[in-house]
């Protein structure tokens, strides 16, 4: 199974969305656009193909690795981008997400907590040397 640890945005943050969102009219047909519900930052994708094991023992050791995360990490939209540095062929708008230590502190000691247990299934390494923080809101229709 496909399995990621994330942070929500709460109804206010997903209301200035949606109002971003209306002013998108002439171009929401060559997208497809994430249901509100779904809107996330990721602090650590597990991997594509986790166990029901490793899943379990995540879910037991989770209260554990998040206690040392602070409950009140601040999170601060910088803009709408259209594709990630680099993309030759950008597929993605996303909102990025300001770069905070508590943010990448919270990713990292996430990461190194669940590379800890030693779970063959799970992503042991960092997919970027900098993390980029973002809310995805569409994909590019092919």
């Amino acid at each position: 199974m496909r399995l990621f640890l994330a942070i929500f945005p709460g109804q206010e943050v997903l209301n200035e969305i949606r109002d971003i969102l209306r002013k998108t009219t002439k171009i929401k047909r060559n997208f497809r656009w994430m249901p509100f519900e779904q809107m996330h930052i990721t602090l650590k994708f597990f991997g594509a193909n986790v166990s029901e094991e490793s899943l379990s023992l995540i879910q037991q050791q989770l209260p554990n690795i998040l206690s040392n995360i602070p409950k009140d990490i601040e999170i601060e939209i910088a803009d709408i981008q259209f594709g990630f540095e680099g993309q030759s062929h950008p597929n993605i708008i996303f909102l990025s997400i300001y770069e905070t230590n508590e943010l990448n502190e919270a990713a990292s000691h996430i990461h190194n907590a669940v590379k800890g247990l030693g779970l063959e299934d799970v992503i042991a390494k960092k997919e970027r040397k900098k993390i980029l923080h973002h809310i995805t809101l569409a994909r590019s229709k092919r």
